[in-house]
């Protein structure tokens, strides 16, 4: 059974940034974009690739810079080249603090892949 874990006060999330926290163990992504908070897994479901670093937060997308697969924050769905949604947290604000609901870690099955024919 899942429950709403406090994160921090927004006011501690600077606009179109992604930041990592550590909840129960398990690594979460935070991405604040205006008045609009995100929350997913840390790494990227293609190759994971630390999204903490490579994240490139443009409005309410998220792309990851290593093989440019991309995402709509909105709702997790793929864009471009991505073939994996992203996995999503649910969120709330209650008097300025940002809530996430957690009730397990949200994994992606990752496959041996070799990136060598990959074109940019």
């Amino acid at each position: 059974m899942g429950e709403w874990i406090h994160i921090c006060n927004i006011n501690d999330l600077k606009n179109n940034t992604i930041k990592k926290f550590t909840i129960k163990e398990t690594e979460i992504l935070i991405a604040r974009t205006g008045s609009n908070f995100y929350a997913f897994p840390g790494m990227c479901p293609h190759m994971e690739e630390p999204l903490d670093e490579s994240g490139i937060l443009n409005s309410e997308f998220l792309t990851c810079s290593k093989h440019l697969w991309q995402w709509d924050l909105k709702n997790g769905s793929s864009m471009g080249p991505a073939e994996v949604d992203l996995l999503m947290y649910k969120t709330k604000v209650e008097e300025d603090i940002l809530n996430i609901f957690f009730e397990k870690e949200l994994r992606y099955e990752y496959q041996e892949e070799n990136d060598d024919d990959f074109e940019w």
